[in-house]
C-alpha cells in the first residue's frame, strides 16, 4: 500500500471537489485526474515540459564537453 497524507483543505474546496467526483471516486483519484488534466491541457505545463527537458539535455552537453564558463553579464 503507498504511504498516505492528509491535506488540510476550506470545506468549500472538499464541496468542489465533490461536485468534480462521482460517489465511489475517492478524493486522490478526482485531485490525480485535475492534476493529469492540467498536465495535458496547460500551457504552463507543456513549457514546463519542455523547459525541463532542454535543461537535462544540456546538462547531458555540459557533462560530455567539460564545465560551462561563465558569461559576462555585459555590464562594464
Amino acid at each position: 500500500m503507498s504511504k498516505v497524507t492528509s491535506l488540510r483543505v476550506t470545506k468549500q474546496t472538499r464541496n468542489q471537489l465533490s461536485e468534480i467526483g462521482s460517489k465511489r471516486e475517492t478524493y486522490d483519484k478526482i485531485i490525480q485526474r485535475l492534476i493529469d488534466f492540467y498536465n495535458n491541457n496547460s500551457e504552463v505545463a507543456q513549457l514546463t515540459r519542455h523547459r525541463r527537458r532542454l535543461e537535462e539535455k544540456n546538462r547531458g552537453n555540459d557533462q560530455r564537453h567539460g564545465p560551462v564558463p561563465e558569461r559576462s553579464q555585459g555590464v562594464d
